[in-house]
């Protein structure tokens, strides 16, 4: 299969790699090529990447397509792309305000395309075991604390740009909710610029932008049999290390993978978007 990538950061080190273990033929942009050529985790695949003039390229060499871009970039090419037929991974949040996200979800359903978004917090080892677990009916009192360094981008933390605490980390929690069903209960939350935490009767979730350079993330909940910990320096395992193989990069090769169908990931997204909006208005 072609997959082509639009995004020269974690398009490239996260979505590349994932692809070119799946044995998925890669299309890039040649401005690509210099970047590729730089790093140790992708110059050993530069042979059988296809390279192509531009974005326009892209789209029509492709069978699937990976979008790894800021909201406001991502929004226009789903509003002005014949994206018709093709497989699509597209990136949180879908767009920078909810009413733009509305839009793009109608016109994805409407033209009938086969998409995801990329939440991988299912997909990791502590991720399962809680699916698994909530499938019985078991899980009480899910706490998750997420300390994370300030990032550096302008847009991640501008919240009209689709950016800040809430649309770039505190959304995994709500897909998470909505995973577990739990979006029925009640959600309380705390807001403030470098923190958010939202709370019920059966959940305890907190994000915090800090100043450290090292983020920590630990998860636990009860079962009727026993209580889970997981603890890690990130959601997915290890600090990522530049020039390294990134350790979202075995979630992202399952990731790619999977096939919903696009009326549960309408649904999904709908439903994290009326959390979003208790939030945010």
């Amino acid at each position: 299969m072609k997959i082509g990538i639009l995004g020269s950061g974690y398009g490239l080190y996260g979505y590349a790699v994932a692809a070119h273990q799946n044995g998925m033929e890669i299309v890039v942009k040649e401005e690509y090529r210099e970047k590729i050529s730089s790093r140790l985790d992708l110059n050993g695949m530069i042979d059988e990447i296809t390279f192509v003039e531009n974005d326009s390229q892209v789209i029509e060499f492709s069978e699937s397509l990976v979008m790894a871009l800021p909201p406001k970039s991502q929004f226009d090419y789903l509003a002005n792309s014949n994206l018709r037929g093709k497989r699509i991974f597209l990136e949180k949040p879908l767009a920078p305000t909810l009413s733009e996200r509305a839009l793009i979800l109608e016109r994805l359903m409407a033209q009938k395309i086969h998409f995801s978004i990329g939440y991988l917090f299912m997909l990791t080892e502590w991720g399962k075991q809680l699916s698994l677990d909530n499938s019985t009916g078991e899980v009480r009192e899910l706490r998750i604390e997420w300390d994370i360094p300030k990032p550096k981008s302008s847009w991640k933390m501008s919240l009209e740009s689709g950016g800040g605490i809430i649309n770039y980390y505190v959304i995994h929690f709500l897909k998470l909710i909505v995973d577990l069903n739990y979006d029925a209960l009640e959600m309380k939350c705390i807001l403030e610029e470098n923190y958010c935490r939202l709370f019920s009767d059966n959940y305890d979730l907190k994000v915090t932008l800090t100043e450290d350079s090292i983020q920590n993330f630990d998860v636990s909940w009860f079962t009727v049999r026993e209580a889970r910990t997981f603890q890690f320096a990130t959601p997915f395992g290890p600090q990522n290390i530049q020039g390294f193989k990134d350790i979202r990069v075995k979630y992202l090769s399952e990731y790619l993978l999977l096939k919903p169908k696009p009326e549960i990931e309408y649904g999904t997204e709908t439903r994290v978007s009326k959390l979003l909006f208790q939030i945010l208005t």
